[in-house]
C-alpha cells in the first residue's frame, strides 16, 4: 500500500453545504472568499462535504525519532534541541513533549509514569541513509533514556496520537505561536511543567516553517505561517471534580508563557468557548475582518454558531 500527505495548502477546491442549504463548488477561481476562509478559518462558514486534492506519496514505511531522556536533563536537552531544530532540513519535522512515560510493555515497568523529555521527528522520504543522516542530529542530543527510534508504517504514525488522548478522559488545551524559544521560555515551561496537576497533563513544543511559511500571508485564512513553534498547553485528567484545578493550570501556564508568544494562537488548541471568543483576534490575526465579512456573506443568521462562539 502507498501513503500520501495531505494539508489544506494542498486543497485545489471544496464542495461545501452553506447556511442557505446550497451546495457550492468553491476554488481559486470560482467562489474564492469562501475558498480562502474555508482554509484556516475554523468553523463558520459551512459543512464541507468533499474536496479534491494534491497528494504526495510518502510511505508505506517512514523513518522516525522516538527518544526518551531523563527529566533531570530537560533544561539540557530543550536547549539542545531547539539549536537542532535552526539546521533541520525541510525533510524533516521535529517535536518535543514534556510528559510522563507511558505504561507500554515495550518500556520497563521501573520508568513508568515518571517525568521525561520525549524527542520526536519524522523524515518525509523514504527510509534509508538520507534519513538517517538527517534526523542523526534529532537522536543525539545526549544519552537518552531509551531511543525507540526505527521505521514505521505511515499510517501507524498518523494514529500513534490516540494513545496520547484516549477517549473518555477530559481535555483542555491552549497554545502559543512563538517566533523563538530562549533560554528563558524554556524555564517557563519547565516551571509550569513541575506544577501539572495530573500525570496525563503535559506540554508539546511543535515546529513549523519550511512550506508551512511558504505559502502567501494572504493566501488563505490561516494567519501565521512565518512562526518558527507552536507551544500547546495540554491538560489531560478523569476526575470530573479535578475540572477547574486542570483548566486552571493551563490557563495559568498560558499566562506565563504569553511574554514569549509571537501574538498568535492556534484555532484547535484555543480553550473553552470563552476563551476562544477572547482570543479571536489572536487566532485569526489581520485576517480576522475579512473572515468575519465571509461568514456574514454566507451565514448571516448564524446558523453555524453566533459570532461570540468562534471560532
Amino acid at each position: 500500500m502507498r501513503t500520501f500527505g495531505l494539508s489544506c495548502d494542498n486543497v485545489r477546491s471544496l464542495e461545501i453545504v452553506t447556511a442557505d442549504g446550497a451546495v457550492r463548488t468553491v476554488s481559486r477561481e470560482e467562489e474564492p472568499e469562501l475558498f480562502w476562509a474555508a482554509r484556516g478559518g475554523g468553523r463558520g462558514v459551512g459543512v464541507v462535504t468533499s474536496f479534491e486534492s494534491d497528494l504526495h506519496p510518502l510511505g508505506p514505511d517512514v523513518a522516525g525519532v522516538l527518544v526518551l531522556h531523563p527529566y533531570e536533563r530537560a533544561e539540557e536537552v530543550l536547549r539542545a534541541w531547539r539549536d537542532a531544530t535552526y539546521t533541520a532540513p525541510e525533510t524533516v519535522t521535529p517535536e518535543l513533549l514534556l510528559w510522563s512515560i507511558p505504561a507500554d510493555p515495550a518500556i520497563p515497568q521501573e520508568l513508568h509514569r515518571s517525568n521525561c523529555v520525549m524527542v520526536g521527528a519524522v523524515y518525509g522520504g523514504p527510509p534509508g541513509g538520507a534519513a538517517t543522516s538527517a534526523l542523526a542530529p534529532q537522536r543525539e542530543l545526549g544519552p537518552p533514556l531509551m531511543d525507540l527510534s526505527g521505521t514505521v508504517p505511515y499510517v501507524a504514525l498518523q494514529s500513534a496520537n490516540t494513545w496520547r488522548f484516549p477517549d473518555g478522559e477530559r481535555y483542555f488545551m491552549k497554545s502559543h505561536f512563538m517566533d523563538e524559544l530562549s533560554d528563558e521560555a524554556i524555564r517557563t515551561l519547565l516551571e509550569w511543567y513541575s506544577r501539572r496537576p495530573t500525570p496525563e497533563s503535559l506540554i508539546v513544543v511543535r515546529t513549523l516553517g519550511g512550506a508551512v511559511a511558504r505559502v502567501g500571508p494572504d493566501d488563505s485564512a490561516f494567519a501565521h505561517r512565518s512562526a518558527r513553534y507552536n507551544v500547546s498547553i495540554d491538560a489531560g485528567w478523569r476526575d470530573p471534580a479535578l475540572d477547574e484545578t486542570a483548566i486552571g493550570w493551563a490557563r495559568s501556564a498560558w499566562d506565563a508563557m504569553k511574554p514569549f508568544s509571537s501574538g498568535g494562537a492556534y484555532v484547535n488548541f484555543a480553550g473553552l468557548g470563552e476563551d476562544a471568543s477572547e482570543l479571536r483576534g489572536a487566532v485569526f490575526g489581520s485576517h480576522e475582518e475579512r473572515l468575519e465579512r465571509t461568514r456574514a456573506a454566507y451565514d448571516p443568521e448564524g446558523l453555524f454558531g453566533p459570532a461570540a462562539d468562534r471560532p
